[in-house]
């Protein structure tokens, strides 16, 4: 994946992100990231002393495609979706009371532990520290115990959260670039 062209190339040249308005905007913005030794997640804020568009490089490393970690702060990390698939516990333990959930997959879908996940973890993960392994082994459970709290919290309806999911999958798979299936993704 050519995270670096999105960063150095369409962030800081071709649409320049205001990092001074990000940083000084009156909304904190807490980006999720993997920890590449450890595997647990850990969040930046805009408010953070580092340089953030080295945060969004690393949340968008997803270690098998991208091939190495980010390094912040002296530490390494990679894909934020890894460990964070959905940030609604950042969100509940922030006290916030209106959450809008955004995800690519329908109503009632679950992942699981297919044979060829497994295969692909083993083959590409071997020079990974245990840690992040056992992260990317489980993340078929992290990603169903995140959306089971979606779904507990709109039931209690407690706060207002707003859940929007296509009716069925989309054409367009997660690493997919046809330009025909993600306008049909799109529409």
């Amino acid at each position: 994946l050519n995270v670096d062209y999105l960063i150095d190339v369409v962030f800081k040249q071709q649409d320049r992100l205001d990092m001074e308005a990000l940083k000084s905007g009156p909304t904190e913005l807490f980006i999720p990231v993997t920890n590449y030794n450890t595997g647990e997640a850990e969040y930046f804020s805009n408010r953070d002393a580092v340089d953030f568009f080295e945060v969004l490089r690393a949340t968008k490393a997803i270690e098998i495609f991208y091939g190495r970690a980010v390094e912040i702060a002296g530490q390494k990390y990679v894909d934020g979706a890894l460990s964070v698939p959905i940030g609604i516990t950042k969100a509940l333990a922030a006290g916030a009371t209106d959450i809008i959930v955004i995800s690519t997959r329908p109503k009632g879908f679950r992942r699981s532990h297919s044979t060829f996940e497994r295969f692909m973890t083993r083959l590409f993960t071997g020079g990974c520290p245990e840690g992040l392994k056992q992260r990317m082994r489980g993340y078929p459970d992290t990603y169903n115990s995140v959306m089971d709290i979606v779904g507990k919290e709109i039931e209690m309806g407690e706060r207002n959260i707003f859940l929007i999911q296509p009716e069925s999958e989309v054409a367009a798979a997660r690493l997919d670039n046809s330009r025909e299936k993600l306008i049909r993704s799109i529409e």
